[in-house]
């Protein structure tokens, strides 16, 4: 429980560094926890969506809806099983026949997720199912090496902040990017 109270309270400060882009200090807004968990702004403008691994934090922020998932490749045990039960048929053999079926599946996971955290109105079940939906991806190594796939669904332009909660010392290194559904990523 200490580590998963970390990684929310770390997400939190990282959502405060990216709002600070966007609000000056007295302004800030407020994290409100909405309806069905989801997390949402006081301010009612901006749209945020957030998510952690093990090892990585990230936070999405948008005018409009967005949604923002990360997960390790090491947490994909069996890909074959999971692709077989989620993912459509066309879908799952160009998963199983990829270099790295671990990683594609994630690709496919992530962005699912992201939607899912979007808002659709779909239950996790019935995305699976859905033709993936416009979203960025990148994959992350984190310094211990594991890697990782972070994917972000959301209308241009929307920014991505993210960082490894396991840096030595201090505030972890944060890199924001602003991220276009085109399949392009643009540091600022």
């Amino acid at each position: 429980a200490p580590a998963s109270l970390l990684r929310s309270l770390g997400v939190r400060a990282l959502l405060w560094r990216a709002l600070s882009a966007h609000f000056p200090e007295e302004a800030m807004p407020s994290l409100l926890i909405g309806e069905n968990g989801r997390p949402a702004l006081s301010d009612g403008k901006k749209h945020i969506s957030l998510s952690h691994s093990d090892v990585w934090l990230a936070v999405a922020l948008s005018d409009d809806p967005c949604g923002v998932d990360v997960e390790e490749a090491d947490a994909v045990r069996q890909p074959a099983a999971l692709v077989r039960r989620f993912l459509p048929p066309d879908e799952a053999q160009a998963i199983a026949d990829a270099d790295d079926p671990a990683m594609a599946f994630l690709r496919a996971f992530t962005r699912r997720e992201a939607a899912l955290k979007r808002g659709d109105g779909l239950r996790l079940c019935e995305v699976m199912k859905q033709p993936p939906c416009p979203a960025f991806g990148r994959e992350l190594t984190a310094p211990d090496g594991r890697r990782s796939w972070l994917c972000g669904v959301g209308t241009d332009p929307f920014s991505v902040t993210f960082c490894s909660g396991r840096n030595a010392g201090g505030m972890p290194f944060a890199k924001t990017v602003r991220e276009s559904t085109a399949g392009s990523a643009n540091d600022p």
